[in-house]
């Protein structure tokens, strides 16, 4: 029961967020809406990389370079034009994350009940972030993607 919820709550995650950067450029990905908040650049790289970190718990391989990582981790400074990864290389990241995370999810033994939670804190934590995108959608001029 724990792997196909897991699984659920990544692929809805994965799924939702491709709703919310659906038509999204580079340039608009890099449009800071909020003072003091990010970008949809940032965060999608964000959850990328962290969802790096839940792979590599599960015993899988991480997909994302040691770069990316370091400019897109938590408390990295934020991300600038210069320090930008292309949108299009971070979403490739983020499809090939995918697969991987729904491999490793599968064939793990979930049996410790710390262990899962830390999992299913990585499943809430990119909701929050999908959540995000979809507001930083609409200061680019987008449309609300989930209707």
């Amino acid at each position: 029961m724990t792997n196909e919820l897991l699984l659920y709550y990544f692929q809805i995650n994965h799924r939702i967020a491709h709703q919310n950067i659906d038509s999204i450029t580079h340039e608009e990905s890099m449009v800071f809406g909020l003072k003091g908040g990010s970008n949809i650049n940032r965060v999608l790289g964000h959850i990328t990389v962290t969802r790096d970190k839940a792979l590599e718990l599960l015993g899988a391989e991480r997909v994302c370079p040691h770069e990316m990582f370091e400019n897109y981790k938590r408390g990295a400074a934020e991300i600038t034009h210069e320090t930008a990864m292309n949108f299009n290389e971070i979403i490739s990241y983020w499809n090939k994350s995918q697969p991987v995370i729904e491999a490793a999810i599968s064939s793990f033994h979930f049996n410790d009940l710390d262990f899962t939670k830390k999992i299913e804190f990585f499943a809430f934590h990119e909701g929050y972030h999908v959540g995000q995108l979809g507001i930083m959608r609409r200061f680019v001029g987008k449309e609300g993607a989930i209707k």
